[in-house]
């Protein structure tokens, strides 16, 4: 069991004892399920031969929290999408350049009490940027 693994279900399960304490009772039947994700950020091709990898653990729902700095905004981008990684849509303002640096992000865990387990690779940053604001970017 990988260290995001262990601390998406650890998170997962704290969850599960705060929920009730942290929701009013009449508000618990609005959360569909919890929303508890361990995301990864490295330089290269794949994350197993990836350099620098780094990794922040984000809790959308019932409470808003995680080792990710940007927590709040980067729940904010995934509840847009639905939960849909393939959906995330930064600015995409930035020009980049034709430099193959790439980067791969992950993420694994659950969102609205479903599994996820998704993965990208981007030619370089640049691009990667253009694509969320908030969620790969710690």
């Amino acid at each position: 069991m990988s260290l995001g693994t262990r601390v998406t279900s650890a998170a997962v399960g704290a969850l599960a004892a705060l929920a009730p304490a942290a929701v009013p009772a009449h508000a618990q039947s609005a959360i569909n399920g919890p929303s508890a994700i361990t995301l990864t950020v490295g330089e290269g091709d794949s994350l197993a031969t990836a350099a620098n990898q780094r990794t922040a653990w984000l809790v959308c729902a019932p409470l808003v929290f995680g080792s990710h700095p940007k927590s709040g905004q980067a729940c904010g981008e995934l509840t847009e999408a639905g939960g849909d990684f393939d959906k995330l849509r930064g600015h995409g303002i930035r020009f980049c350049p034709f430099i193959y640096q790439p980067i791969t992000v992950s993420a694994e865990g659950i969102w609205n009490g479903a599994q996820v387990s998704w993965q990208h690779t981007y030619p370089n940053k640049c691009v990667r940027m253009n694509t969320d604001d908030y969620v790969f970017d710690f």
